[in-house]
């Protein structure tokens, strides 16, 4: 276990670990480094599900979603979006990201993407939990 938040629990803690030794591989094929790659779908739909399954843990607690993920390579102008047509689904754009500022040893488009995959967690958390459908 690795220390954080006073308030965060057990899986909290796991994935802010595992979050923080993908942040510190610094190998020219790691999975942040292919996140910053010109064209993202380097990175598999599994590996963007992993990345998606920590983000929720450090900042969704208890509310784990099963969601499926997909890269589109259209020419459309979005970064991403959430969708729930049969199942609840990410789609992010393999070409397409937002001006972000680099942070640590993560470049600027890595930090966009990672910021658009939690932008999409929020509108997926909203549509499972949030949101009355009846």
């Amino acid at each position: 276990m690795s220390e954080g938040p006073e308030f965060a629990n057990d899986e909290q803690l796991d994935a802010i670990a595992s979050f923080k030794e993908l942040l510190e591989d610094k190998a020219t094929g790691s999975l942040l480094r292919r996140l910053g790659w010109y064209d993202a779908s380097s990175v598999s739909k599994d590996q963007m599900k992993y990345l998606m399954k920590l983000l929720s843990a450090i900042f969704f607690r208890d509310y784990q979603m099963e969601l499926e993920f997909e890269w589109k390579s259209c020419n459309d102008d979005y970064f991403g979006r959430y969708t729930c047509d049969v199942h609840p689904k990410i789609e992010m754009s393999t070409f397409n990201y937002m001006d972000a500022s680099p942070h640590g040893n993560l470049s600027a488009r890595p930090m966009s993407r990672l910021s658009t995959l939690l932008h999409e967690l929020v509108h997926a958390y909203l549509g499972i939990y949030a949101w009355d459908t009846d």
